[in-house]
């Protein structure tokens, strides 16, 4: 019996979104779509996905236990804050969040869209056991 192999190639428009809620914070409805994963290319080393927040979300101040991420601000203006330093996230910002590093997402002035990489090749799907929200 042969498996059928998985492609390294990843449409976004053959992607859904998905909204992870967090019950504790109605505001924080984080709109995604993961796009490389191990179950869909077969990563062994990372998740990637886009990020989409309208004016008025909030993604609330959290960590990740062991799970270092980068994001890229593709368009839209927000402010970002990772452990101590804010920054007022614009179009071309890079930013390395370390692992267990507070990070959150908020004051977001026009429609955000980000690009994430996550360490992990299983970042969504072990989203609950590696997530600290931190109320």
């Amino acid at each position: 019996m042969s498996l059928k192999a998985k492609s390294n190639i990843v449409r976004v428009k053959d992607v859904n979104w998905g909204t992870y809620p967090n019950p504790s914070e109605p505001r924080d409805r984080v709109h995604t779509k993961t796009l490389i994963t191990q179950d869909r290319c077969g990563s062994k080393d990372l998740t990637m996905g886009i990020l989409d927040m309208p004016p008025g979300d909030v993604h609330i101040l959290h960590h990740h236990e062991g799970v270092s991420q980068a994001y890229y601000v593709v368009a839209g203006k927000a402010r970002i804050t990772i452990g101590k330093e804010t920054v007022n996230a614009e179009p071309g910002l890079a930013i390395h969040i370390p692992a267990g590093m507070k990070h959150r997402i908020d004051d977001i002035k026009e429609k955000l869209f980000v690009v994430w990489v996550a360490n992990v090749p299983d970042f969504v799907n072990k989203y609950e056991k590696i997530t600290k929200w931190d109320e």
